[in-house]
C-alpha cells in the first residue's frame, strides 16, 4: 500500500521516539555518501534511484571537516575514553509525495539503525578516536518488482582521526584528518567482489564564535575482485549459459555458500577505481544546545582503464579514458541536544541528539550533458524546464526532467546519542 503523506508525518513522530539502547556516537556521526553512479535523466526503478538518491545510513569514508571538529569537541566532554551506541534514522525521497497513474511506483521511505563503538586513546600528545561502525537499512515502501529487497545490511566500516592534527593559536586554525576501511559484509560487496574500499581525508576549519567554516579533501581507494562488474546469479540468460561453456573469463559456473549451483559473470561496465571529494561545510550555534549546518561537496569518481589502446572493432565515438561520474551533494540540518537542554532535571546514562533535516544527491550535468545542475536545493527538489533531454525518444515529451519523481532530494530525520 502507498505511503502517503500523512504516514510519512507518523515516521516523523517515531523518528524522536527514543530506542530501546542508547544511539551512535555523537562525536562521531556518519559522512555523507558520495554519488557512486552519475545519475540518470531517464527515471529508472525504485532500486536504482537509491544509488542517486542520499541514503539514510550512508557508507562514505570521507567525513566532512565539521565531522572531524564536532570529534574534538566530544573529546573535550567525555571522560571515559570509550563509548557505543545505537542510531536509528528515517529517510523519506521526494518521489513518495508524486502521485500518478504509476501509483506508488517512485515511494522511497527507508528506516535506518546504525551500532558503533569508539575507543579514544593518546599517542604522542595527540588525542586520537578509533570507531567500528555497522548499520542495515530498512524499506518502508512495497518493492516495485517481485523480489525486490526489505532489509539492506551495509559494511563495517572502521576508522582512525585526529581532531586536532596541528592547531595554529594565533589564527585559530585547525588541521583534522582520518584513515577509513570498508569491509564487505553486506551482500552487495561479497557478490560484486568488493573486497574492500581504503579512504583518507584532511580537514581545515576555522571559528568565529558561533559559526563555524570548514574545508574538507577526501581520497578514497576501490579494491575489486575483477575490473569488470560481477553478478552472482543461480538463473541465466540461455546466451549466458552459451558463454560459460565456450569462455570461462567471461561467464564461470560454481558453486555458492549452499552448494547450489551459481553463474559467476561480468556483466555492465568498469569497477570504481578511486574518488576524490571535495566539501565545505558551515554550521551555527544558535544556542548551547541548537545548531544549523550546510553542507556542499563535489566527488569526482574514476573507474579502471579497461580499454586504453584504440582498435577496429570499438565505435567512432569510443573514447579510450577511465570513464566515470561526477556529482554534487548538499545537506541542510538542524540539531538539538536533548540531554544537554533537560541538565539536571533528568539524569540519563546516556546522551541524546535529535536532527532533521533536507538532502540532495545528483549529477553534475542535466538532461542535454551541456548544462550544470548547480548544488541548490530547489534544482533536486523541482522540474527542469526547457532542458533537452540527450535521449531522442524524450524529445517529445518537451525535455522536462520531474526531479521529484527521481528522488534527488529527500527528506531525514534521526535520534542519535552516546553511551
Amino acid at each position: 500500500m502507498r505511503i502517503n503523506a500523512l504516514v510519512s508525518a507518523v515516521l516523523l513522530i517515531l523518528s524522536f521516539t527514543p530506542p530501546v539502547f542508547a544511539a551512535a556516537d555523537s562525536g562521531e556521526p556518519a559522512a555523507q555518501d558520495p554519488v557512486s553512479e552519475q545519475v540518470a535523466e531517464e527515471v529508472p526503478n525504485k532500486e536504482a534511484v537509491a544509488e542517486a538518491a542520499p541514503a539514510a545510513l550512508p557508507e562514505s569514508q570521507e567525513a566532512p571537516a565539521a565531522e572531524v571538529v564536532a570529534e574534538e569537541d566530544s573529546e573535550k566532554k567525555d571522560t571515559k575514553p570509550w563509548s557505543a551506541g545505537v542510531s536509528m534514522g528515517h529517510n523519506i525521497g521526494t518521489g513518495t509525495f508524486v502521485s500518478g497513474p504509476s501509483g506508488d511506483y517512485y515511494d522511497d521511505v527507508t528506516q535506518s539503525w546504525g551500532f558503533s563503538g569508539t575507543y579514544r586513546f593518546d599517542v604522542l600528545g595527540h588525542k586520537l578516536s578509533a570507531r567500528a561502525g555497522w548499520g542495515l537499512g530498512m524499506a518502508l515502501t512495497t518493492p516495485n518488482n517481485p523480489v525486490g529487497q526489505r532489509v539492506f545490511l551495509r559494511d563495517l566500516s572502521l576508522r582512525v582521526a585526529d581532531g586536532s592534527i596541528y592547531k595554529d593559536e594565533f589564527t585559530g586554525i585547525n588541521l583534522s584528518g582520518s584513515l577509513s576501511l570498508s569491509l564487505p559484509t553486506s551482500p552487495e560487496s561479497i557478490h560484486a567482489e568488493k573486497w574492500s574500499v581504503l579512504g583518507t581525508s584532511f580537514g581545515v576549519s576555522r571559528k568565529f564564535g558561533g559559526l563555524s567554516l570548514s574545508y574538507n579533501f577526501g581520497f578514497t581507494k576501490y579494491f575489486y575482485g575483477s575490473n569488470v562488474r560481477v553478478a552472482m546469479s543461480s538463473q541465466v540468460r540461455e546466451a549466458e549459459q552459451a558463454v560459460a561453456q565456450a569462455d570461462a573469463a567471461l561467464c564461470s559456473l560454481g558453486k555458492d555458500a549452499n552448494d547450489e549451483d551459481v553463474y559467476r559473470c561480468h556483466r555492465g561496465g568498469p569497477n570504481a577505481d578511486f574518488s576524490i571529494r571535495n566539501g565545505f561545510s558551515a554550521s551555527y550555534a544558535f544556542t548551547e544546545h541548537l545548531g544549523l549546518s550546510y553542507s556542499v561537496g563535489l566527488t569526482n569518481r574514476r573507474n579502471l582503464n579497461n580499454y586504453p589502446d584504440s582498435d577496429e572493432l570499438q565505435a567512432d565515438n569510443a573514447q579510450n579514458d577511465r570513464g566515470g561520474s561526477d556529482s554534487f551533494s548538499t545537506s541542510i540540518d538542524l540539531s538539538y541536544d536533548i540531554t544537554g537542554q533537560l541538565g539536571d532535571a533528568v539524569d540519563l546514562p546516556f546522551s541524546l541528539r535529535a536532527s532533521m533535516g533536507i538532502s540532495t544527491a545528483h549529477g553534475v550535468w542535466r538532461a542535454d550533458q551541456k548544462s550544470i545542475r548547480w548544488p541548490l536545493f530547489y534544482n533536486s527538489l523541482g522540474t527542469d524546464v526547457g532542458y533537452a533531454s540527450a535521449i531522442p525518444d524524450n524529445e517529445d515529451k518537451g525535455g522536462d526532467v520531474n526531479n521529484i519523481a527521481s528522488n534527488f532530494g529527500g527528506f531525514g530525520f534521526s535520534l542519535s546519542g552516546t553511551f
